[in-house]
């Protein structure tokens, strides 16, 4: 059972939450939140815990950079993907996979190649411990891959991509990853997507000038921006 002190702080955040975005804003993410609980309790993985930036375990120059994990709203994303309707032989690069929610969203959803890229060592731990859970139930799933590193750092697949940031880093890494991605588009002529929530950094995004269709999306109370580019279609549907 909650204990009062608990009761107590979801009772204050619900007001402020009223206050701040309305009663249907506050519902929709209230609901969101009850089903990343029962998402979790269904399954058996450990997704909801954040983990504050200072605690990443990482010996990466851009870990001043890092923000802390938080993970996405599994009922929103989910919902996303639908309406998106990417195709599903592309590969999904999760940028900053933290405890891996996203990886198993992505798998569920069909994707023929799933990687979660993630800065701290532990969270990657806890990526692969949660994928092993899933899989007992799951057996159908396409690969999943874990890797420990700086999205700077790593070698882009190829083929289609389609990647997904949570503002998992600070502008610094995004320009930089957005300038390797550049140069991955002059490389090999391909479809590349990016699946961007809360866009806080949405300007620096643009500015970079990669991307030729930009499409917004809410679902659950959460934001998200779908950024598309290729030479087949700047359309973010297959």
């Amino acid at each position: 059972m909650p204990s009062f002190a608990s009761l107590r702080k979801n009772m204050e955040w619900v007001r402020d939450q009223v206050r701040r975005n309305g009663i249907t804003p506050t519902a929709k993410k209230a609901f969101s939140t009850l089903y990343d609980g029962f998402y979790d309790w269904t399954h058996g993985t450990e997704t909801r815990k954040p983990a504050w930036s200072e605690d990443l375990v990482t010996r990466s120059r851009n870990k001043i950079h890092a923000n802390r994990y938080q993970p996405s709203k599994a009922r929103p994303f989910t919902r996303l993907l639908a309406e998106l309707n990417l195709p599903r032989t592309a590969v999904f690069v999760d940028l900053g996979a933290g405890k891996g929610r996203v990886l198993l969203l992505a798998a569920s959803y069909g994707f023929r190649r799933v990687i979660g890229v993630e800065l701290c060592s532990n969270l990657s731990a806890q990526a692969v411990q949660n994928i092993g859970i899933f899989r007992k139930t799951r057996v159908d799933l396409p690969e999943i891959d874990v890797v420990n590193s700086d999205v700077v750092e790593y070698p882009l697949p190829d083929g289609d991509l389609a990647f997904y940031l949570n503002n998992s880093f600070g502008v610094p890494v995004l320009k930089e990853f957005l300038e390797k991605l550049r140069s991955a588009q002059k490389s090999q002529a391909r479809r590349f997507w990016m699946i961007y929530s809360p866009p806080v950094h949405h300007s620096t995004i643009q500015e970079a000038g990669i991307f030729d269709d930009v499409r917004r999306f809410e679902s659950g109370g959460v934001e998200f921006m779908i950024y598309a580019a290729g030479h087949r279609s700047g359309s973010t549907a297959a």
